[in-house]
This record gives structure tokens, sequence and C-alpha cells, in this order.
């Protein structure tokens, strides 16, 4: 892991704390308004948010491994928060409420889960492998390219 790789982590770690507190600020607004056009609004925001991780990547070109590792490190507050989830599960069992932790880092996913039932509440839970899994694609290099070590 070089220091490249940990500056466009942390660069891409801000950049997500930065959507998500826009988001978080227009979905405390947002229920009050019921119309299509913020329904709308708030699936654009949702596709913004994991395309933002594919665009980072396609935008350094890194290459898969090091994708990989960027991703990792831009998510590494969800990951964090995954694993407090699992430790207050484990701890309280039955009386645990829910993935209450990881609406923190999904907040801009929140239209997509809203748009329909068939979604299931525990895709919550792999929404931050998705942004390592689109970071580490959009990283990939093109057959020629030099690979950067």
């Amino acid at each position: 892991m070089n220091k490249n790789n940990v500056r466009h982590g942390i660069k891409l770690l801000f950049i997500s704390i930065i959507l998500r507190i826009v988001s978080f600020v227009f979905f405390s607004f947002s229920w009050q308004w019921s119309n299509i056009f913020v329904r709308i609004i708030e699936v654009i925001i949702g596709i913004l948010f994991l395309g933002s991780w594919l665009i980072y990547g396609l935008r350094n070109k890194t290459g898969f491994k090091n994708g990989l590792v960027i991703g990792l490190i831009g998510t590494s507050d969800a990951l964090l928060l995954m694993v407090v989830s699992l430790v207050l599960f484990i701890n309280r069992g039955t009386y645990y409420f829910g993935p209450i932790e990881m609406m923190v880092w999904n907040f801009p996913l929140m239209g997509i889960l809203n748009i329909s039932s068939q979604i299931p509440d525990s895709i919550i839970y792999v929404a931050p492998f998705w942004a390592i899994f689109l970071t580490a694609i959009g990283s990939l290099k093109k057959k020629g390219e030099k690979q950067d070590s």
C-alpha cells in the first residue's frame, strides 16, 4: 500500500461524507413533500452516491488491487459502523432494534430503498461492499496502460 492509495482513499472518504451530509439535509426536509418530483430527486441522489465511487475509480485508473484498497479506505467508516452494529446485535440479542448505526452511511440510498417494497432492508449492509467494488471496477486499467507501483 503506497501513499497515493491512502491519499486517494481519504479523499474519497471526505467526498462521501460531504455527499452524506447533503443527502441528510435533503432527506430531513423531503419527508414533508410527497410528490413524484421529490421522489425522483431522492433516487437520483442514491444513484449519484453510488456513481461517485465508480467515477472516482475511473478518474484515477490505479488498477484493480489499488482500487480495492482505495475503496476500503473510503468506506472505512461504514465498515466500522457495521462492526458496531454486529457487536450491539450480539450483546443485546432480541432487544436489538435494528441497523440504526448504518443509517448514517446510507442516507443517500434512502430514495432507492423507498421506491420499492421488494428491496430488503438488509441491503444497508451490502451497500459499502458495492462502493468498494465500484471503486475497484472503475480503477481497472485498459490493456497496454502502465501500472502504477
